[in-house]
């Protein structure tokens, strides 16, 4: 791969030298306004000798470079990408994981879940087979060692073995969960328990497609005072990503989390569900062990799985 960066007084102007230099295959990796009013572009050509060491003046810093490289691997949405990678640019360090941090900071939200929530129930929802229910499990785990208390419940009643899936991971934990078939239990329930400090509840997947199950699906969220988190799994299409994220945030949901990272080489899935949703990233799911645990989500963390030496978790697998 080469890659160059070109000035010009436009971007038509900008575009028309990239042609004739790289020719019609070039794609654009970042565009910036220069001081003067002008306009900078990277673009990249594949199959061509390796340029020569970037300069400030003549093009990408290696930083750059290494970003963008994290970013074709992944599969991260080429809007996405521009907009990260020039802010990456932008940064005066010589370490990718601390600008492509830096970058992810300005760019999405992150929002971990709360030390308790003994007031607002966290409904976990998500398309089928996204990690749900572990994913609730885990956050039970974690109370658990805080010593917290916690109140489960599970809505998957007409799934066959839904609900048992979360009794049997409850029962592993000490704990039971009720399960609910309609949206008056479910606020009956939640009233009808006290001195907790988490009200966590687990969703049937539903279809994002499927009117009816969403329409079940916000039903549920009506009944009580309850916030609804997404569960998104990486390594599914990027835009069918997207189109969940904005379909479940409709019904409400505000934060996302991230199952799966350790199944699939490419993330950029779970950066077009946040971006196209505006939705901050809440927690980080690998391991198919309750006790592998979610990590809150944060910049660094993220900006490490995109690159080069991904985590020493992702030795696991599961959500």
């Amino acid at each position: 791969m080469r890659l160059k960066t070109f000035t010009a007084g436009n971007v038509t102007e900008g575009l028309a030298q990239i042609r004739a230099v790289l020719g019609d295959e070039a794609v654009i990796v970042a565009t910036q306004e220069d001081e003067a009013g002008g306009v900078r572009i990277t673009a990249a050509v594949e199959g061509a000798e390796a340029a020569p060491p970037a300069t400030a003046a003549s093009g990408p810093t290696p930083v750059v470079d290494i970003v963008y490289q994290g970013f074709r691997r992944h599969g991260v949405p080429a809007v996405i990408g521009e907009a990260l990678l020039e802010l990456v640019g932008s940064f005066e360090t010589g370490d990718p994981v601390t600008a492509l941090a830096a970058a992810l900071r300005q760019t999405f939200r992150f929002k971990p879940l709360e030390k308790r929530c003994p007031r607002q129930a966290k409904m976990l929802i998500g398309p089928p087979g996204a990690g749900k229910t572990l994913a609730l499990a885990k956050l039970a785990a974690r109370a658990l060692t805080a010593g917290q208390r916690m109140a489960l419940f599970t809505t998957d009643s007409a799934r066959a073995g839904g609900d048992a899936r979360l009794a049997s991971l409850a029962a592993a934990l000490g704990q039971t969960a009720m399960t609910v078939e309609h949206p008056r239990t479910l606020a009956d329930g939640l009233r009808g328990v006290e001195g907790m400090d988490w009200l966590l509840v687990d969703s049937a997947g539903a279809n994002h497609l499927d009117v009816e199950e969403m329409g079940a699906l916000g039903r549920y969220l009506l009944c009580a005072d309850i916030e609804p988190i997404l569960v998104v799994p990486a390594g599914i299409d990027p835009v069918e990503a997207g189109d969940i994220g904005m379909v479940f945030a409709e019904l409400g949901a505000s934060r996302v989390i991230l199952t799966r990272l350790d199944l699939t080489r490419r993330l950029g899935s779970i950066f077009a569900a946040a971006h196209a949703a505006k939705l901050a990233f809440a927690e980080i799911g690998t391991g198919a062990r309750v006790k592998d645990g979610l990590i809150p989500a944060d910049a660094t963390a993220l900006a490490r799985f995109l690159l080069p030496g991904r985590p020493a978790a992702l030795q696991k697998t599961g959500t």
